[in-house]
């Protein structure tokens, strides 16, 4: 299969400037990987030689010691990240922000499947129990994977959006992901920001403008419903819209 190796811009990731790099084989929206640093790619990289026999061990499956994985992981190993974070849920731990921070990391170096358990603990964490910084690395993920067409990172990026929990709105993080997504996938996370907007009290005149244009993305849709839906919702948007039109300053005859 064609690989497609396409650079995203650069993502603003804990303060520090990361090149973000999307790799898919023309695969499933939710498979996408998205590497946003190698980590540790060599045993030369590791600071001692009982943390280089633990990668070594780790690379050929042999046990390795809670402690001695947590280690490798801080160290920016992806791998270690994710076997830590497994490790983690299964000790029953009640912990999500450290299992989604863990995660994370394996998801920020192109692990495959890590961002859905990370979305999947980020959606039980109460921000107050996460740093600033931390919860900063987080949003950047979920943002990089998004913008990259990942399918759970970019429903989740809206969903968080509206919650506003765990990072607060999303504004310009969600425009620019539809902006970028096409086909299905584009179409239905289109449709479904439309709706939400519609439904809030809060809306702008702004706002309810640029349901135009998600309404336009979902009306190319293949599937019939989310077409008919994004139809049925376009006079629901004329009504809304007229809300805002100027009012005739002329008495009635």
């Amino acid at each position: 299969m064609r690989r497609l190796v396409f650079s995203l811009a650069y993502v603003c990731l804990g303060g520090f400037a990361v090149n973000a790099m999307a790799e898919t084989e023309d695969i499933a929206p939710h498979r996408i990987t998205v590497v946003m640093t190698p980590g540790i790619t060599s045993w030369l990289q590791l600071p001692s030689e009982d943390l280089v026999q633990t990668r070594r061990d780790l690379a050929q499956g042999r046990f390795v010691s809670t402690t001695q994985l947590r280690r490798l992981a801080d160290l920016g190993d992806g791998f270690a990240a994710l076997r830590f974070a497994q490790r983690l849920e299964e000790s029953g731990a009640n912990n999500p922000a450290d299992i989604a921070h863990y995660y994370g990391m394996a998801a920020a170096t192109g692990r495959g499947g890590a961002i859905v358990n990370m979305i999947r603990h980020l959606d039980q964490i109460d921000p107050a129990d996460v740093g600033p910084r931390r919860l900063g690395l987080l949003r950047g993920i979920v943002v990089a994977y998004a913008n990259a067409g990942n399918s759970a990172a970019a429903e989740a990026l809206i969903r968080y959006h509206w919650r506003q929990v765990p990072f607060g709105p999303l504004y310009d993080e969600v425009e620019a992901v539809l902006a970028r997504l096409d086909g299905e996938l584009g179409a239905e996370l289109s449709l479904r920001h439309a709706v939400a907007i519609l439904q809030d009290r809060q809306r702008t005149k702004q706002d309810l403008l640029n349901v135009q244009t998600y309404l336009a993305a979902a009306s190319q849709a293949t599937s019939l419903e989310t077409r008919l839906v994004a139809q049925n919702l376009e006079p629901v948007l004329e009504a809304a819209l007229t809300e805002y039109a100027p009012l005739n300053s002329e008495d009635p005859q």
